[in-house]
């Protein structure tokens, strides 16, 4: 019976190992966090852009230029960029915009929908459906061309002025809407180069930037 107390010894020494070993592997890996996109990193860059365009604005848009609707509708983030291009053209500059917004994918669907209707209810432009640019989850794309190149409205900013009218630019445009998730992109074109070619290429880097 003398080798009982090695046995025991041997047996003890097996537990502390495998007891160490099953602690060790419940430990949790370090493993590091993946960093969680912003906006920002979405938007359209200089690199991006088309050539003889430059950047003009590129920033966070807050709660306070929204209405009250898009916030009833779920609004939680916003970015805007913008670029001009062609200034030396007889009728003007000709711009591009993103705006990138972020709302609940469930209600994605209506807020598309919404927009699309809201953007082509401009009386002043003859409207063109345009071939779906197939990016992401309900894409829209349309055109705008400008009933009258010179458009008169009231001059309210001469109070001496009453009933007098101003003429100003109105200038075709091309529109790309479309989602991923629960980021929604509008691309929009507006001058006298406005080309939905050029639009549906910057759209769909601006859409390869999406997680």
């Amino acid at each position: 019976m003398k080798w009982l107390p090695v046995v025991l010894f041997v047996l003890f020494v097996i537990g502390l190992s495998l007891g160490a070993g099953c602690t060790q592997s419940a430990l949790p890996e370090d493993i590091p966090a993946t960093p969680v996109p912003s906006l920002a990193d979405f938007a359209l860059t200089a690199a991006d852009a088309p050539g003889n365009y430059t950047l003009v604005e590129s920033r966070a848009k807050t709660a306070d230029e929204v209405g009250s609707l898009a916030q009833d509708l779920g609004w939680q983030g916003g970015y805007v960029v913008t670029y001009s291009g062609m200034p030396d053209h007889p009728m003007g500059a000709t711009e591009i915009s993103q705006t990138i917004t972020t709302y609940p994918a469930e209600v994605m669907a209506d807020i598309v929908a919404f927009v699309d209707t809201t953007d082509r209810s401009d009386p002043e432009l003859v409207f063109t459906i345009l071939p779906s640019p197939s990016l992401g989850e309900y894409s829209h794309a349309f055109s705008g061309r400008a009933i009258s190149q010179i458009v008169f409205s009231e001059n309210k900013g001469d109070p001496l002025g009453s009933g007098s009218l101003k003429g100003s630019l109105k200038h075709d445009q091309v529109e790309i809407i479309f989602a991923k998730g629960s980021t929604l992109e509008v691309l929009k074109m507006t001058g006298p180069n406005a080309d939905f070619a050029t639009l549906k290429a910057l759209s769909e880097v601006a859409y390869a930037k999406l997680p």
